[in-house]
């Protein structure tokens, strides 16, 4: 399947739930602001994907493809839940997105974990490997509890997850952050420059 095809199907997913197509292109664009935590996810697998082999296929398909499958058969045995609420249009082109992914999904995790076997061969690339998952995995909860905290009716934003208690928090009111003004070697303690 082409990539305009699969990009066919997710408008189909967004649409069949009420979402407008022009705010999607505008999210895709960059037009329009993903969620703060939306975005670290993004840039955590930007940057971990230009590090070495083993590393980007442990924390991209291993860890969020591997529970993107299980993920999309939960989301799709929901989707029921919903079918009578207005603007709500369950097809089977609303359904097909999430169904590929859950047939799919479970492929990519096998194929990574070969990756990783054959390339994180030191005990020091096997820890890499362990952290590089382990933060996917952390920053895949957070971007999905912000995301439901974020589209979920006002009364049940506060489900048990700390909810008027983190109002304060600069995550919870999606604040944006501005870019730093050093690079990311800073952090690491080694020299840096100042970005131009």
């Amino acid at each position: 399947m082409c990539e305009r095809e699969r990009c066919q199907e997710r408008f189909y997913l967004g649409t069949g739930f009420g979402l407008k197509r022009e705010d999607m292109l505008a999210l895709a664009a960059g037009d329009k602001p993903l969620l703060r935590d939306v975005q670290s996810l993004t840039d955590w697998l930007w940057y971990i994907n230009t590090k070495a082999l083993a590393e980007a296929a442990a924390a991209t398909s291993f860890a969020i493809e591997g529970i993107a499958g299980d993920i999309a058969r939960k989301v799709t045995a929901g989707f029921e839940h919903y079918k009578d609420e207005p603007g709500v249009d369950l097809s089977s082109k609303t359904y097909r997105w999430m169904r590929e992914h859950a047939h799919y999904d479970d492929e990519h995790p096998k194929v990574a974990l070969e990756i990783v076997e054959q390339y994180a061969n030191t005990p020091q690339l096997k820890r890499r490997v362990m952290f590089a998952a382990k933060r996917s995995l952390q920053l895949l909860d957070q971007a999905l509890i912000t995301s439901v905290r974020a589209y979920s009716p006002a009364n049940t934003r506060s489900n048990g997850v700390a909810g008027d208690a983190r109002k304060g928090e600069r995550r919870y009111r999606q604040e944006p952050i501005d870019f730093p003004d050093r690079r990311f070697r800073e952090r690491r303690g080694l020299a840096f420059d100042l970005a131009a």
